[in-house]
């Protein structure tokens, strides 16, 4: 039981990483057409960055609540 509730955390967070990084895309995309000078090419590197730690930031109490779910629901097993 303990493997299954593993294998669905590792596709939850799979999952959240491929919404972080079609999230950081679109953030990108956004930041360079809004004609920001951030957007210019000597900054859209950084802002990059800058964004993709925010959306990191912002998904790490997702991780940490699935952790909590799985310990407070499934039982641990025996030795």
């Amino acid at each position: 039981m303990i493997q299954a509730a593993c294998n669905i955390i590792t596709a939850a967070i799979d999952e959240t990483r491929e919404k972080e990084l079609a999230t950081l895309d679109e953030a990108s995309e956004r930041l360079r057409q809004s004609g920001s000078p951030l957007a210019r090419p000597a900054y859209s590197r950084v802002m990059r960055e800058v964004v993709a730690k925010r959306i990191t930031e912002m998904a790490q109490p997702v991780v940490e609540g699935a952790v909590r779910f799985v310990t407070a629901n499934y039982e641990r097993p025996s030795d």
